[in-house]
């Protein structure tokens, strides 16, 4: 039994590594990996993102976004955003960046990965309002 959990454990693992590609963000001087989730939303992000210069508007004291029109392909989406995640908020075809937990009510949002460090947070909440992010492989 123990052997098979160890297997299963392992699995799960090797299959959460391979079905996530990482991507990174500078800002200023600061450096951030990022988790990019497989699907199909995520890949539409990582085309849209990669090798960008990207300025970005902070909001409500939760979030950077920037409006970008991606496809969801019918992907589960919530009504929460959880600090350190990034999301595809299909109401208001918006990316964000979240630092804060926070609540959407009525809109909803797919996720399309997580910040590796959660240092991101607090740097983000204290970042200006309009900030420029670099994204590359």
């Amino acid at each position: 039994m123990k052997k098979l959990l160890s297997i299963i454990l392992y699995s799960v693992f090797a299959f959460s590594a391979l079905s996530a590609e990482t991507l990174f963000m500078k800002v200023g001087s600061k450096n951030f990996e990022l988790e990019v989730n497989e699907s199909g939303c995520a890949k539409e992000f990582l085309k849209f993102v990669n090798g960008k210069n990207l300025k970005m508007t902070k909001y409500g004291g939760f979030e950077f976004y920037i409006y970008e029109k991606l496809k969801t392909s019918g992907e589960p989406a919530g009504t929460k955003y959880s600090k350190g995640n990034i999301y595809y908020n299909t109401v208001y075809n918006a990316i964000s960046f979240a630092y804060e937990d926070h609540d959407l009510g009525d809109a909803q949002a797919v996720l399309i990965g997580t910040f590796k460090d959660k240092e991101v947070c607090d740097f983000l909440k204290s970042a200006d309002n309009n900030t420029s992010f670099t994204f590359s492989k």
